[in-house]
Order: C-alpha cells, then sequence, then structure tokens
C-alpha cells in the first residue's frame, strides 16, 4: 500500500509513511466494507481501498478523482 504511493510519488509533508499506515489499518477496519473489522488485516478490498483513497484525498486537501488520476497515470505502463 505504501509502495503505491510511494512509487506514484505522492508521499510529501501532508501524507507521511505513518499516515498511509494507519489509514490502511482504518480502512481495513472499515465496518461497512465486505470483510471489513479483521483486527490485522494484510489486504484490502475494493470497497476499503476506495475508503482509504477517500482518507488520504481528504488529508491532500485534493479529491479522490484527482487522487485516482494520478494513480493511473503512474502506474498505466507498470512498476
Amino acid at each position: 500500500f505504501v509502495k503505491l504511493f510511494r512509487d506514484c510519488e505522492l508521499i510529501d509533508k501532508k501524507v507521511s509513511t505513518t499516515f498511509l499506515d494507519l489509514t490502511f489499518t482504518k480502512a481495513a477496519r472499515a465496518q461497512g466494507s465486505v470483510g471489513g473489522g479483521q483486527p490485522e488485516a494484510k489486504r484490502l478490498n475494493y470497497t476499503q481501498f476506495l475508503v482509504a483513497l477517500d482518507l488520504i484525498a481528504e488529508q491532500r486537501g485534493s479529491s479522490v478523482e484527482a487522487l485516482h488520476k494520478v494513480i493511473v497515470t503512474k502506474t498505466e505502463h507498470g512498476p
């Protein structure tokens, strides 16, 4: 999860690796998600990933769509 954001050059003063780790944990525990509520989840399902994107976009002060566009643009040719 952190590697994705590092590869997309989205880690900065507003969004640190610590914030991403906490966001991953919060999204993994999201009650509204299928398979949510697992205390030590190592994976996010799509719904949980969207929850995480929303939290990260809010922290960055941008929209989820802008964040999605950056991720797609940076990852369209693979790692």
